[in-house]
Protein backbone atom coordinates (compact mmCIF):
# COMPACT_ATOMS: atom_id res chain seq x y z
CA UNK A 1 0.00 0.00 0.00
CA UNK A 2 2.85 2.12 0.82
CA UNK A 3 4.13 2.04 -2.48
CA UNK A 4 0.82 2.75 -4.07
CA UNK A 5 0.64 5.66 -2.13
CA UNK A 6 4.19 6.91 -3.57
CA UNK A 7 2.56 6.67 -7.28
CA UNK A 8 -0.44 8.12 -6.56
CA UNK A 9 0.93 11.08 -4.88
CA UNK A 10 2.59 11.72 -8.43
CA UNK A 11 -1.57 11.32 -9.94
CA UNK A 12 -2.86 14.72 -10.67
CA UNK A 13 -6.19 13.77 -8.64
CA UNK A 14 -4.42 13.86 -5.66
CA UNK A 15 -2.19 17.35 -6.16
CA UNK A 16 -1.76 19.12 -2.92
CA UNK A 17 -2.67 16.14 -0.91
CA UNK A 18 -0.30 14.30 1.60
CA UNK A 19 0.25 10.51 1.66
CA UNK A 20 -1.71 10.33 5.17
CA UNK A 21 -4.75 12.56 3.34
CA UNK A 22 -4.83 10.24 0.25
CA UNK A 23 -4.90 7.43 2.55
CA UNK A 24 -7.72 8.29 4.60
CA UNK A 25 -9.90 9.42 1.56
CA UNK A 26 -8.81 5.73 -0.13
CA UNK A 27 -10.37 4.07 3.44
CA UNK A 28 -14.09 5.63 2.44
CA UNK A 29 -14.27 4.44 -1.03
CA UNK A 30 -14.47 0.62 -2.73
CA UNK A 31 -11.72 1.37 -5.35
CA UNK A 32 -10.32 -1.80 -6.40
CA UNK A 33 -6.67 -2.83 -8.34
CA UNK A 34 -6.44 -5.80 -11.20
CA UNK A 35 -3.09 -6.79 -13.02
CA UNK A 36 -2.89 -7.09 -16.60
CA UNK A 37 -0.21 -8.65 -18.54
CA UNK A 38 1.47 -7.22 -21.86
CA UNK A 39 -0.73 -6.44 -24.87
CA UNK A 40 -3.68 -7.56 -22.66
CA UNK A 41 -7.18 -5.43 -23.25
CA UNK A 42 -7.77 -3.53 -20.65
CA UNK A 43 -10.98 -1.58 -21.74
CA UNK A 44 -12.63 -2.44 -25.07
CA UNK A 45 -14.00 0.43 -27.84
CA UNK A 46 -17.70 0.71 -27.26
CA UNK A 47 -17.73 -0.73 -23.87
CA UNK A 48 -19.35 1.39 -20.99
CA UNK A 49 -17.03 3.17 -18.41
CA UNK A 50 -17.89 2.79 -15.19
CA UNK A 51 -14.29 3.63 -13.14
CA UNK A 52 -12.20 6.15 -13.42
CA UNK A 53 -8.64 4.16 -14.09
CA UNK A 54 -5.20 5.17 -11.98
CA UNK A 55 -2.29 3.72 -12.94
CA UNK A 56 -0.15 2.38 -10.84
CA UNK A 57 2.91 0.59 -12.72
CA UNK A 58 3.56 -0.04 -16.32
CA UNK A 59 2.64 1.78 -19.59
CA UNK A 60 -0.92 1.76 -21.58
CA UNK A 61 -1.79 2.84 -25.02
CA UNK A 62 -5.20 4.42 -25.86
CA UNK A 63 -5.73 3.22 -29.97
CA UNK A 64 -8.90 3.84 -32.76
CA UNK A 65 -9.11 0.81 -34.56
CA UNK A 66 -10.81 1.61 -38.24
CA UNK A 67 -12.68 -0.08 -40.31
CA UNK A 68 -10.15 0.34 -43.02
CA UNK A 69 -7.56 -1.67 -41.07
CA UNK A 70 -5.91 1.98 -40.12
CA UNK A 71 -5.27 2.14 -36.40
CA UNK A 72 -4.52 5.74 -34.81
CA UNK A 73 -2.78 5.84 -31.28
CA UNK A 74 -4.68 8.64 -29.37
CA UNK A 75 -2.49 8.21 -26.27
CA UNK A 76 -0.02 6.70 -24.10
CA UNK A 77 0.21 6.53 -20.51
CA UNK A 78 2.35 6.44 -17.65
CA UNK A 79 2.51 5.75 -14.00
CA UNK A 80 0.39 8.33 -12.70
CA UNK A 81 -1.87 9.22 -15.31
CA UNK A 82 -5.68 8.43 -15.46
CA UNK A 83 -8.38 7.41 -17.94
CA UNK A 84 -12.13 7.39 -17.74
CA UNK A 85 -12.21 10.92 -16.22
CA UNK A 86 -14.16 12.66 -19.11
CA UNK A 87 -16.25 9.44 -19.97
CA UNK A 88 -17.17 8.49 -16.40
CA UNK A 89 -20.20 10.97 -16.24
CA UNK A 90 -21.02 11.91 -19.57
CA UNK A 91 -24.73 10.39 -21.07
CA UNK A 92 -23.10 8.92 -23.45
CA UNK A 93 -19.86 7.03 -21.43
CA UNK A 94 -18.55 4.46 -23.53
CA UNK A 95 -14.85 4.27 -24.65
CA UNK A 96 -14.36 5.83 -27.77
CA UNK A 97 -11.01 3.34 -28.35
CA UNK A 98 -9.35 0.64 -27.12
CA UNK A 99 -6.81 0.15 -24.68
CA UNK A 100 -4.04 -1.69 -24.08
CA UNK A 101 -1.53 -2.84 -21.56
CA UNK A 102 1.53 -1.88 -23.37
CA UNK A 103 3.89 -4.03 -20.58
CA UNK A 104 3.29 -5.13 -17.24
CA UNK A 105 0.51 -2.80 -15.44
CA UNK A 106 -0.97 -2.09 -12.45
CA UNK A 107 -4.59 -0.31 -12.25
CA UNK A 108 -6.38 0.79 -9.78
CA UNK A 109 -10.12 1.55 -10.72
CA UNK A 110 -12.71 4.21 -8.80
CA UNK A 111 -16.12 3.76 -9.31
CA UNK A 112 -18.30 6.53 -10.50
CA UNK A 113 -19.91 6.93 -7.17
CA UNK A 114 -17.09 6.89 -5.23
CA UNK A 115 -15.26 9.59 -7.08
CA UNK A 116 -18.77 11.67 -6.16
CA UNK A 117 -17.88 10.56 -2.14
CA UNK A 118 -14.03 11.52 -2.71
CA UNK A 119 -15.48 15.07 -4.23
CA UNK A 120 -17.55 15.69 -1.37
CA UNK A 121 -15.43 14.75 1.23
CA UNK A 122 -12.41 17.17 -0.11
CA UNK A 123 -12.82 20.33 -1.77
CA UNK A 124 -9.11 19.44 -3.08
CA UNK A 125 -9.66 16.47 -4.71
CA UNK A 126 -12.78 18.15 -6.49
CA UNK A 127 -11.09 21.06 -7.49
CA UNK A 128 -8.30 18.54 -8.76
CA UNK A 129 -10.65 16.78 -10.99
CA UNK A 130 -12.22 20.21 -12.71
CA UNK A 131 -9.27 21.17 -13.33
CA UNK A 132 -8.31 17.22 -15.01
CA UNK A 133 -11.24 17.61 -17.11
CA UNK A 134 -10.82 21.23 -18.69
CA UNK A 135 -7.18 19.82 -19.14
CA UNK A 136 -8.23 16.62 -21.07
CA UNK A 137 -10.78 18.24 -22.65
CA UNK A 138 -8.17 20.85 -24.06
CA UNK A 139 -5.77 17.86 -24.99
CA UNK A 140 -8.35 16.15 -27.08
CA UNK A 141 -9.50 19.12 -28.95
CA UNK A 142 -5.87 19.51 -30.10
CA UNK A 143 -5.87 15.74 -30.93
CA UNK A 144 -8.91 15.91 -32.65
CA UNK A 145 -7.49 19.09 -34.62
CA UNK A 146 -4.40 17.39 -35.33
CA UNK A 147 -5.97 14.58 -36.89
CA UNK A 148 -8.09 16.92 -39.39
CA UNK A 149 -5.51 18.21 -41.18
CA UNK A 150 -5.10 16.93 -44.62
CA UNK A 151 -1.17 16.46 -44.88
CA UNK A 152 1.54 15.80 -42.83
CA UNK A 153 3.40 18.49 -43.16
CA UNK A 154 0.15 20.53 -41.60
CA UNK A 155 0.30 17.87 -38.58
CA UNK A 156 4.08 17.95 -38.29
CA UNK A 157 3.84 22.10 -38.12
CA UNK A 158 0.61 21.93 -36.01
CA UNK A 159 2.27 19.74 -33.40
CA UNK A 160 5.61 21.32 -32.78
CA UNK A 161 3.66 25.24 -32.87
CA UNK A 162 1.59 23.17 -29.78
CA UNK A 163 4.36 22.07 -27.94
CA UNK A 164 5.95 25.51 -28.70
CA UNK A 165 3.02 27.33 -26.82
CA UNK A 166 3.70 25.25 -23.76
CA UNK A 167 7.66 24.86 -23.51
CA UNK A 168 7.76 28.61 -24.62
CA UNK A 169 10.91 27.58 -26.43
CA UNK A 170 12.33 26.91 -30.01
CA UNK A 171 13.94 24.08 -28.97
CA UNK A 172 11.37 21.09 -28.96
CA UNK A 173 12.27 18.03 -26.90
CA UNK A 174 10.71 14.72 -28.12
CA UNK A 175 9.85 13.10 -25.11
CA UNK A 176 8.69 9.87 -27.19
CA UNK A 177 9.99 7.91 -30.30
CA UNK A 178 9.27 9.18 -33.73
CA UNK A 179 7.63 5.85 -34.19
CA UNK A 180 5.44 6.72 -31.80
CA UNK A 181 4.78 10.79 -33.05
CA UNK A 182 4.22 9.19 -36.21
CA UNK A 183 1.60 6.66 -35.14
CA UNK A 184 -0.25 9.27 -32.97
CA UNK A 185 -0.57 11.71 -36.58
CA UNK A 186 -1.88 8.88 -37.98
CA UNK A 187 0.86 8.58 -40.82
CA UNK A 188 4.14 6.29 -41.72
CA UNK A 189 6.95 6.32 -39.74
CA UNK A 190 8.86 6.87 -42.64
CA UNK A 191 6.85 9.50 -43.96
CA UNK A 192 7.67 11.37 -41.04
CA UNK A 193 11.18 11.23 -41.71
CA UNK A 194 11.32 12.56 -45.20
CA UNK A 195 8.95 15.21 -44.51
CA UNK A 196 11.11 16.61 -41.29
CA UNK A 197 14.25 16.41 -43.61
CA UNK A 198 12.24 18.55 -46.29
CA UNK A 199 11.16 21.37 -43.74
CA UNK A 200 15.28 21.20 -42.75
CA UNK A 201 15.83 21.43 -46.49
CA UNK A 202 13.72 24.52 -46.67
CA UNK A 203 14.80 26.30 -43.69
CA UNK A 204 12.01 25.62 -41.49
CA UNK A 205 13.34 23.28 -38.99
CA UNK A 206 16.54 21.97 -38.07
CA UNK A 207 16.95 18.73 -35.70
CA UNK A 208 19.46 16.33 -33.72
CA UNK A 209 18.14 13.13 -32.45
CA UNK A 210 15.26 14.14 -30.12
CA UNK A 211 15.75 17.57 -30.31
CA UNK A 212 13.86 19.52 -33.34
CA UNK A 213 14.76 23.69 -32.95
CA UNK A 214 12.00 26.07 -34.95
CA UNK A 215 14.12 28.31 -37.21
CA UNK A 216 10.78 29.97 -38.70
CA UNK A 217 7.99 30.06 -36.67
CA UNK A 218 6.47 32.82 -38.97
CA UNK A 219 6.52 30.43 -42.33
CA UNK A 220 5.75 26.96 -39.50
CA UNK A 221 2.53 29.21 -38.47
CA UNK A 222 1.21 29.60 -42.06
CA UNK A 223 1.12 26.08 -43.01
CA UNK A 224 -1.85 25.66 -40.89
CA UNK A 225 -3.76 28.87 -41.60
Amino acid sequence: MIQNLRILKKCKLFSNMTEEEIFASLEKINSSIQLFSSEEMIALEDNRCANLGIILKGTVEVKKNYASGKAVVMARLKEGDTFGEVLIFGTINHYPASIFAIDQTKIMFIPQKDILTLCHENTTFMENFMRMLSNKTIILNNKIQLLTFGNIRQKICFYLLEQYKIKKDTKIELTISKKNLAEEMGIQRPSLSRELIKMRTEGLIDFHKNIIELKDLCEIEKTII
